[in-house]
């Protein structure tokens, strides 16, 4: 899972810096939640436009919590009138296999214990479905 920490946003004169963390899907996970909006923003598009489009979606399996807002890698799939996500596998920051067949994130809030499976959550598509 990805908690988005560290990143850092600046301006140097009329330069904007984004860094982002050093791990590969932390990084990805920073720049689709933070750097894609931004670069939206700059290019003219409108408020309703910034943000990547994000979906109800239902969890196939158990996703624990984190004190942290995390985003979790999933494939999204339609299942009859629904969205389901399904985990794809292991969600250390390193590990890039999962980023390969993601198409979404889905954004876990702050809590204790794990939300279950058939649960509704948010998911952000970076990727077709």
């Amino acid at each position: 899972m990805c908690t988005l920490t560290p990143q850092t946003f600046a301006t140097v004169g009329d330069k904007l810096i984004f860094a982002l963390p050093g791990n590969p899907a932390s990084a990805l996970c920073t720049l689709f939640v933070f750097v894609v909006p931004a670069l939206r923003k700059l290019g003219g598009r409108t408020e309703t436009d910034w943000r990547l489009p994000q979906v109800r979606v239902r969890i196939d399996s158990a996703m624990r919590l984190d004190p942290r807002p995390e985003f979790h890698r999933v494939r999204v799939r339609p299942v009859g009138d629904a969205l389901v996500a399904s985990s794809t596998g292991g969600q250390r920051s390193s590990r890039t296999v999962s980023l390969a067949h993601a198409n979404a994130l889905v954004c876990l809030p702050a809590g204790e214990g794990q939300l279950e499976a058939g649960s509704m959550v948010d998911a952000m598509l970076i990727g077709s479905l």
